[in-house]
């Protein structure tokens, strides 16, 4: 990743900016490099991994630490964005769930085990180093334009 976060410093002090509302939203760079980008000398290597999948868990570790609130996590990743990028148009609309607003919803268990399989991915990128990690927080549905775009299979079993 880059700019990597070398030290226990640096993690605090991202966390503390975005506890005072310092840093207002929280994004990833879902770079799903090849296996042959990643593959070779550490210097020569590809920026980045595949955080689509992992994202959302991984930042909930800071909410079960008690690091942030639920609150925060979820403003800074979804209204706060939202808002931002609307620009005033639309901006009562994005990142809400008030009737008539655009449709786009994570419905999420913040407490769900998972491991990490990456055979399992829907990203076309496997390069994590979370593979194999058991992380809390699992996305279990996606709703976009108000459609369903993804269920976990918990909520698909199969017959």
């Amino acid at each position: 990743m880059n700019p990597p976060l070398r030290s226990q410093a640096d993690v605090a002090a991202v966390v503390a900016a975005l506890k005072e509302g310092i840093i207002d939203v929280i994004a990833t760079d879902h770079a799903p490099h090849t296996e042959a980008d990643k593959l070779c000398e550490f210097d020569a290597a590809a920026f980045g991994i595949s955080g689509l999948e992992t994202a959302l868990a991984a930042l909930l570790a800071l909410v079960h630490r008690g690091d942030i609130s639920l609150n925060t996590l979820v403003s800074r990743l979804t209204c706060d964005p939202a808002r931002i990028l609307a620009g005033g148009r639309f901006a009562s609309e994005l990142g809400s769930l008030k009737p008539g607003a655009i449709a786009d919803i994570v419905i999420f268990d913040p407490n769900a085990q998972w491991m990490v399989d990456t055979s399992q991915f829907a990203s076309k990128g496997k390069n994590t180093p979370l593979a194999g990690s058991m992380l809390k927080g699992k996305v279990m549905a996606t709703i976009f334009g108000g459609k369903v775009a993804y269920k976990d299979e918990i909520l698909n079993p199969k017959s």
